[in-house]
């Protein structure tokens, strides 16, 4: 029976179904096997691989591993053992974690980047000025400073006397300025028809000084004569003073009307009471007059003044490192030195800062 019938599990090619059949190894068959849900036809061909035996076997061996015996003798084995292989894999972690801490410390870091910090604004201790000249016998009708650091608008090389903008015409980074206002003065020595005639005479003629904030943004515009010098004229050589002191003297001049020709003309900053006791003919020897004149001519009169440009506020002008500026001095009527070259110079009082 069994060598004429064999039992297979087979798939039906229509619907799918996998269902046991009996198959004949004799040459005529008997009953053609059908699948049970669309009777189709099954051959041998059609079986598909049986288990069943595989299936149990591994039925049994999840019986025996979830058996209570097998649960408790791994609890056993776990809790003898679990201490030992927990202090191993400790002492192996720690071993390495001192290996990698040794290896760290003889290891050499570049750093791509250095540690930033945001630089912080600091006051530098200067003002800047610049200087420009009006040649002798030339008639000039404009100047521009803080224009060109390097050389004079005749082409003559500047010096750090003459000025010190770090840049042209700007700050440049990392500077910053408080503008609270300036201070401007021919140099020392001039002669007085050359002091007129720059700062204003009785033509009309006078000079204007105007500051320009970008290219062109005419920011202050005044006279020359509203701008303080910051320090005085170099006065009046001591052998013409002397003359014309003898000469007053002789021609009785009272020291009242000296004093007020001198406050009016030049303004030393003597006190009117010295002054008229050195003049009276009653107690004045003959040598106080060289005394005097030597007094007056070194005598320059320092002035802290200063032509303020705060708001209401007595807030500065801030200029920014990029931010264009430059001063221009302009007679409406021309200016010609006579005798000698004139140096002008501006100084914009204030606070320079610097990012450092």
């Amino acid at each position: 029976m069994s060598d004429a019938f064999r039992n297979l599990r087979v798939r039906c090619r229509q619907c799918g179904k996998i269902s046991n059949q009996s198959f004949s190894s004799m040459a005529i068959r008997l009953v053609m096997p059908e699948c049970p849900k669309c009777h189709f036809p099954v051959r041998e061909e059609d079986a598909v691989p049986n288990f069943c035996r595989t299936k149990k076997i591994f039925k049994f061996i999840k019986r025996v591993l979830t058996s209570p015996f097998c649960i408790f003798m791994t609890a056993v084995h776990a809790t003898a053992g679990g201490t030992a292989a927990e202090k191993a894999a400790a002492e192996k972690a720690a071993a390495e974690k001192a290996a990698a801490e040794k290896a760290a410390a003889k290891k050499v870091v570049y750093s791509l980047r250095p540690s930033w910090r945001p630089p912080v604004l600091r006051p530098l201790r200067q003002n800047l000025h610049d200087m420009e000249i009006w040649p002798a016998g030339e008639l000039v009708y404009r100047r521009e400073l803080f224009v060109n650091r390097r050389a004079f608008a005749n082409g003559m090389a500047k010096n750090e006397f003459h000025c010190n903008m770090p840049a042209d015409s700007m700050l440049g980074t990392p500077l910053e300025f408080d503008l609270i206002g300036f201070q401007a003065r021919p140099h020392h020595g001039i002669s007085s028809k050359n002091f007129n005639a720059f700062y204003g005479d009785n033509t009309g003629n006078g000079g204007a000084f105007q500051w320009i904030f970008g290219s062109c943004v005419r920011w202050l515009s005044t006279q020359c004569q509203q701008i303080p010098q910051g320090t005085g004229l170099s006065g009046i050589a001591p052998g013409k003073l002397l003359s014309i002191l003898a000469a007053a003297r002789e021609a009785g001049i009272t020291p009242e009307k000296l004093i007020a020709s001198l406050a009016a003309g030049q303004g030393f900053g003597i006190a009117p009471e010295k002054l008229a006791f050195i003049m009276d003919r009653k107690t004045v020897p003959e040598d106080m007059l060289e005394k005097l004149a030597s007094l007056l001519a070194a005598s320059k009169g320092t002035a802290i003044n200063f032509y303020n440009t705060t708001d209401i506020y007595r807030r500065a002008r801030k200029i920014t490192s990029n931010e264009t500026f430059r001063n221009i001095i302009e007679h409406s009527k021309g200016f010609v030195a006579e005798d000698e070259d004139v140096y002008y110079s501006t100084t914009m009082v204030g606070v320079l800062y610097a990012f450092i």
